[in-house]
């Protein structure tokens, strides 16, 4: 499963790792929830052995490690930096990956967050729990989750897909989308809401496998895009 957020954030220089491993950890601690055996959080590296020499937290803050790591990678270019760290998982079903990208100027910065098990997180609850601590940290223009290969299948290429889920920074009511199966205010309930995680399938994991699933979401898509409530990427 893919997690994709874009945000801008013009203060967030792509030199300061130290600020970008910041806002990864809140992140961390809420996948970590989840993790039926979490491990840790160590910077990507070539082999197993090697990543675990960096972890990227000391107690709450960025360690020395990582941020040593970094400076050295980028000491030459880093008009565009790219954080990825690996939450240390032995097993293949458990690994999680969480990347940062600041600093490209045109685009929006972006934050990806790759389960290698569709079924990681396992329920709607789950997955929306860790969907709103990313909008409270990165205040986005969109959060999209979905497995990988839905990039293929969604109907408009120039637009996020709504996939299993999708958030946008605007409220969307059930007359507005009939087809979602759910729609979670964001903040939580007893604030002002100011974005909705649209759910097109709320009793299971999201599958491509299941022509079921594809058309929930297709359909939401171009139920978003008749009200012009779905942002172009060109857009954001």
């Amino acid at each position: 499963m893919l997690i994709t957020a874009q945000f801008r954030e013009p203060a967030l220089r792509s030199d300061d790792f130290f600020s970008q491993i910041e806002k990864l950890f809140p992140i961390t601690v809420a996948i970590d929830k989840q993790a039926k055996n979490p491990a840790g959080w160590y910077a990507q590296g070539d082999s197993i052995e090697e990543a675990l020499l960096y972890p990227v937290f000391d107690a709450h803050t960025p360690s020395n490690a990582i941020l040593a790591v970094l400076k050295h990678r980028y000491a030459k270019d880093a008009a565009v930096t790219h954080v990825a760290i690996w939450n240390g998982a032995q097993e293949r079903d458990e690994g999680i990956s969480v990347s940062i990208q600041v600093g490209s100027g045109f685009f929006p910065n972006s934050l990806d967050v790759e389960t290698m098990n569709d079924a990681f997180f396992g329920t709607v609850e789950k997955m929306a729990a860790v969907t709103e601590v990313i909008v409270d940290v990165l205040q986005p223009q969109y959060v999209s989750v979905q497995p990988q290969a839905y990039a293929t299948r969604k109907v408009f290429d120039d637009k996020p897909g709504v996939g299993w889920m999708l958030y946008l920074p605007q409220v969307i009511t059930a007359q507005q989308v009939p087809e979602a199966q759910a729609l979670i205010p964001v903040p939580a309930a007893g604030k002002k809401q100011t974005g909705t995680i649209i759910v097109s399938v709320a009793d299971e994991v999201f599958s491509l496998d299941n022509p079921r699933h594809v058309e929930s979401a297709n359909h939401i898509e171009m139920r978003l895009v008749d009200q012009d409530l779905l942002p172009r990427y060109a857009d954001l």
